[in-house]
């Protein structure tokens, strides 16, 4: 059934080998030698049915049932390797749906054991170390601590390393590695580390087929990777690259797609970033035409809708600053005001809009004179100074090192 579910995809295959399992496991005795590889088809079911149904309940049981694996066997089981990386892989699976942070070091520790323990040739051993990469990046993003970083780099390296000429997925373990030493850079500010990550992106741009699904999300984070290290080193040549590989990007996304507002906001961003070096007023409106259309894209109850409203009121304010339109902070204070209610006060993000809402409130003051002007640039930027603070998501002090 489980084979068969492989090829079908229909749920009915998988729950009947849940059922069968699960027959098994009650049916035979504690000491049963073949106990422990009976969970770990169970968990590996469950998992499977979870990937359909997203019920938490199955990703759930699936843990529990490969925990009971782990505790049936001895250090030296041929079969240990296997049943970490299985573990791991329900922990990481729950923990990517449900933003769960509890279980990221039971995952980390479970996908060490597993690569470490997989011996050098085995068919999984790619696989494995791919998701001990995924595990340990998601570690440093919730708790920013920098071995984890430092670690997930070296562990994407040897993925690509062991990726044979050719792999299917070799275009997006180069992102992934892209995305670590972007991060590391974010971090550490270490030029080396931005120019592997262009490197490795660009690389993965072209040993993507056109036409492939995955080669508009590659293209969007090369943009990205260009713009970081335009904004550190100031090179022309590279903004201008992220402005076309980010343009392609759109032009590759269809409508419909989750993937066109991400692309379109990205794109107005690196609009505004060659705004700031060249002044020319076409990239601001450019910018603004990006946002808009993909504000039109993003529910409103959409994680991403207040970094497009920040977006579009980042252009608007850089064309009141140019151009002096009243009308223009008006609308950057309209969209302010909206992101800034979207966003939670943990949010790293909240203090850089407080900031900018408490300018755009101060520059429409120092036009009109409106006293409740003055009163709301003082509110936000008090709000703003109080939330970089020691212990806040944005201050440096609050990460763990």
């Amino acid at each position: 059934m489980a084979k068969r579910f492989e090829t079908t995809r229909n749920i009915s295959d998988i729950t009947r080998a849940v059922e069968i399992e699960q027959v098994v496991i009650d049916i035979i005795s504690e000491d049963h030698s073949d106990l422990p590889e009976f969970l770990d088809n169970l968990g590996t079911w469950l998992n499977y049915r979870f990937d359909s149904s997203r019920e938490l309940r199955d990703i759930d049981e699936s843990i529990t049932a490969h925990r009971k694996a782990m505790q049936a066997i001895s250090d030296s089981h041929a079969l240990r390797h296997t049943l970490l990386a299985n573990l791991g892989d329900s922990l990481l699976s729950r923990i990517e749906e449900t933003k769960d942070s509890q279980s990221l070091d039971e995952a980390v520790l479970a996908l060490q054991g597993a690569v470490g323990l997989t011996p050098a040739g085995h068919r999984s051993l790619l696989a494995r170390t791919r998701r001990l990469g995924t595990a340990l990046q998601l570690r440093f993003e919730n708790r920013g601590a920098l071995p984890d970083i430092d670690d997930a780099v070296l562990v994407r390296r040897e993925v690509v390393r062991l990726a044979p000429s050719g792999h299917q997925d070799l275009p997006m373990m180069l992102c992934e590695l892209g995305s670590s030493l972007g991060r590391r850079f974010g971090r550490l500010g270490d030029l080396c580390d931005i120019d592997d990550a262009v490197s490795a992106l660009r690389r993965a741009v072209r040993e993507c087929p056109d036409g492939h699904s995955t080669l508009p999300t590659l293209l969007n984070d090369f943009g990205a990777s260009l713009q970081q290290r335009f904004q550190r080193t100031g090179d022309l040549s590279d903004i201008t690259e992220a402005v076309s590989s980010l343009e392609r990007a759109v032009r590759l996304t269809p409508s419909g797609n989750a993937l066109r507002p991400i692309v379109l906001t990205s794109l107005g961003a690196v609009y505004r970033t060659r705004f700031r070096r060249t002044g020319e007023i076409r990239d601001l409106t450019n910018s603004m035409s990006a946002c808009e259309g993909g504000l039109e894209l993003i529910p409103d109850d959409d994680s991403q809708l207040p970094v497009g409203l920040f977006g579009l009121a980042s252009a608007f304010l850089l064309r009141f600053e140019r151009l002096g339109q009243l009308l223009d902070v008006s609308e950057a204070i309209t969209a302010l005001t909206k992101a800034v209610q979207l966003t939670s006060e943990d949010n790293p993000t909240l203090p850089t809009m407080l900031s900018s809402l408490g300018t755009a409130f101060q520059y429409r003051y120092a036009r009109t004179g409106n006293p409740p002007d003055l009163a709301e640039a003082i509110t936000a930027q008090q709000k703003a100074v109080l939330l970089t603070l020691d212990g806040h998501p944005s201050s440096p002090s609050s990460s763990t090192t």
